[in-house]
């Protein structure tokens, strides 16, 4: 057994949706979606079934931002598996968003609310979500303010698993399976063989989401398109953090010397011009200036730093 090529990570997204989502991964699935669950002291599946399989035309040329594995238990309960390599605005909301639209999805109009089945969300970060909680496992459900014992529904979960540095160094008070899992998740590409087998030995499923990790990067065509796809999302984060630097520090500098809203208006046309160059209009701009609120002016900067491009940003130019 030789050692996985280092360079793609478990955790990287193609690599993490082959794992759990290709054709055979259900064991390896399974292991990993009980080993939450049982951390939680959460209900565990007898079987699972991935209702989202693996496609790698997915990760070409950025074409999707949430990129999720799906599942359906034997209980009909539907688990929604997501890695986040950045912590993004409003990363929060679009947890419950994602989470509710799983959950509204399962009837349609006229359909009994007694169809409608728990979602389990499962999301992973490669970075700190919760600064203030020391645990790398945060279960959230819904109870009640002045006796939180008391939940109100088994339907919604969320739970959180931050594989990043300072919560890692807390990995040895995680209780097995979990630990054996977030460990592989988080140092599977730097193990050594021996290393490797001692985790193996423990848990059939982990030997299976190692075997598809191995499958993978012995694949010279998902390995190009991984690599493709991680440098995509660098370039464009550093492109993003460029003209956010760019624009907040005209807009200061335009606002000291004028003291009104214009340097914010010509940073938030600047930032929007070096964007979208060709699509961002002189009519869009005329609109932009007919702002005078500094909070809305904010607000569209940083639509305009998240944008994937200018019609997402109709509702500011009606």
């Amino acid at each position: 057994m030789d050692i996985p090529y280092n360079d793609l990570s478990i955790t990287s997204d193609m690599v993490f949706q082959y794992v759990f989502s290709s054709p055979g991964c259900e064991p390896g699935l399974l292991s990993f979606i009980n080993a939450v669950q049982a951390d939680a002291h959460r209900p565990l599946a007898r079987e699972v079934v991935v209702k989202s399989p693996f496609n790698p035309q997915l990760f070409l040329g950025g074409k999707r931002s949430v990129l999720d594995i799906k599942a359906i238990d034997d209980n009909n309960r539907t688990y929604d598996i997501e890695m986040q390599t950045v912590n993004k605005d409003a990363f929060l909301n679009r947890i419950l968003y994602y989470w509710s639209r799983l959950y509204c999805e399962q009837i349609q109009e006229g359909d009994s609310y007694t169809r409608l089945n728990a979602v389990v969300s499962i999301v992973l970060t490669r970075f700190v979500l919760f600064p203030k909680l020391p645990d790398i496992h945060n279960v959230f459900y819904i109870t009640a303010e002045k006796n939180p014992e008391y939940i109100l529904t088994d339907d919604l979960q969320i739970h959180t698993l931050e594989l990043a540095p300072p919560k890692l160094a807390a990995l040895g008070e995680i209780q097995e399976p979990l630990r054996r899992w977030l460990d592989f998740l988080s140092t599977a590409n730097e193990k050594t063989e021996v290393d490797m087998k001692v985790l193996l030995t423990q848990d059939g499923g982990l030997k299976v989401a190692y075997d598809k990790f191995r499958e993978f990067t012995r694949n010279d065509e998902y390995r190009q398109i991984a690599l493709a796809h991680e440098k995509y999302q660098r370039d464009r984060l550093a492109e993003m953090s460029l003209a956010r630097k760019e624009g907040i520090a005209l807009g200061e500098e335009k606002g000291r010397a004028e003291g009104r809203a214009e340097g914010r208006v010509e940073a938030v046309a600047d930032l929007l011009r070096l964007r979208f160059p060709g699509t961002f209009t002189s009519e869009m701009e005329s609109k932009i200036r007919q702002i005078s609120d500094l909070a809305k002016l904010d607000q569209l900067f940083a639509a305009g730093v998240k944008a994937d491009n200018v019609g997402d940003l109709t509702k500011w130019f009606r």
